[in-house]
């Protein structure tokens, strides 16, 4: 049975509503680059930062107590200094670099993230410089996190799920439409537990609201002059939201989306040495590799073959597009 709140959704997402700047100077944005911005009252961009001297490029950023600006780059957790364009390195995570995309913070100085190999939660604290595991998601995400109601808001395409540090539960809050690409940046422009507004980018650097209570989907109409891709979203307030109790309500999105398929369409073997092979390969339409800076490097109708060739490509992560039926899947894999 397919919600209500889906069916708003439907009706009001990539709609001509815009978004209201509010509290936009609350928002940070990491790209590519390690360039750092602020989105200002009137929706214009500021640089006020670009990092140097990182081996692997951030793939978000968080701020915690006292305005700290954290980055995580490849399984390096480091502070920023946007004033020397510097940074300190603080904790290596478990894992490989290419393992994480995630990263907020709560008000005490405990940052979390995503371990999208072991689909771990980890946690720092920054205080005692200890790393733990808090619980185990079941699934990765290509995007990153924030906190909604006291919870971990995961991008879990096609839901934003909320995850409870407490008891391990999981709701599905919100039916993600198609925005042209996978939901990279997360964050919450927080005002109070009432007040929540979240914010997301995706590959094509579009900016939008995701209104929770009613399943809108808002355009933030933002004057876009980067010349390198999101990564990253953060906002001054969004550590505040760990400490609301709100209650959730679960959604159900389209049941023709494509994860329900997933399994059909997986690609194999992931990692790969350069050869990826598709189940039910003769229904799919189009399979487009991309690089993590957002470039299409592979884009190939396949007609004859049951696989991919991507041993042209270079070692690291990359995004795998495969539509079908007017459906689209995208799967994180890992060329070796």
């Amino acid at each position: 049975m397919v919600s209500l709140k889906y069916l708003f959704n439907v009706i009001f997402s990539i709609s001509c509503l815009t978004f209201n700047p509010g509290n936009a100077q609350n928002i940070l944005i990491s790209t590519s680059a390690n360039e750092i911005f602020q989105l200002d009252e009137d929706l214009s961009l500021t640089l006020l930062s670009q990092i140097e001297n990182l081996s692997r490029p951030m793939s978000d950023i968080a701020v915690g107590p006292e305005n700290t600006i954290y980055g995580i780059s490849g399984k390096s957790l480091i502070v920023l200094d946007i004033v020397n364009d510097d940074y300190t390195l603080i904790s290596e995570l478990p894992g490989s670099d290419l393992d994480y995309t995630s990263l907020v913070s709560n008000e005490v100085g405990q940052l979390f993230t995503l371990n999208n190999s072991d689909k771990n939660i980890y946690r720092y604290d920054s205080n005692s410089g200890s790393i733990d595991i808090i619980g185990n998601v079941g699934f990765y995400t290509p995007g990153d996190l924030t906190f909604y109601q006291g919870k971990l808001a995961i991008v879990n395409f096609p839901y934003l799920t909320a995850y409870n540090l407490t008891n391990q539960e999981l709701t599905n809050i919100f039916c993600i439409p198609e925005l042209g690409g996978l939901i990279w940046g997360l964050t919450n422009v927080f005002e109070d537990c009432s007040e929540q507004r979240i914010i997301a980018s995706n590959l094509g650097n579009e900016l939008w609201e995701f209104d929770i209570d009613t399943g809108e989907t808002h355009v933030i109409d933002f004057q876009n002059v980067l010349s390198s891709t999101i990564y990253g979203l953060a906002s001054y307030t969004e550590m505040f939201a760990a400490n609301c109790n709100g209650s959730l309500i679960s959604v159900e999105c389209n049941l023709s989306n494509p994860h329900n398929d997933y399994e059909d369409y997986t690609l194999y073997p992931n990692p790969t040495n350069g050869i990826l092979y598709l189940k039910k390969a003769h229904l799919i339409e189009r399979v487009e590799v991309y690089n993590i800076q957002g470039q299409l490097k592979i884009s190939s109708n396949l007609v004859h073959n049951k696989y991919i060739d991507i041993s042209n490509l270079e070692t690291g992560l990359y995004l795998v597009k495969i539509y079908y039926a007017n459906k689209l899947i995208s799967e994180k894999i890992i060329k070796k």
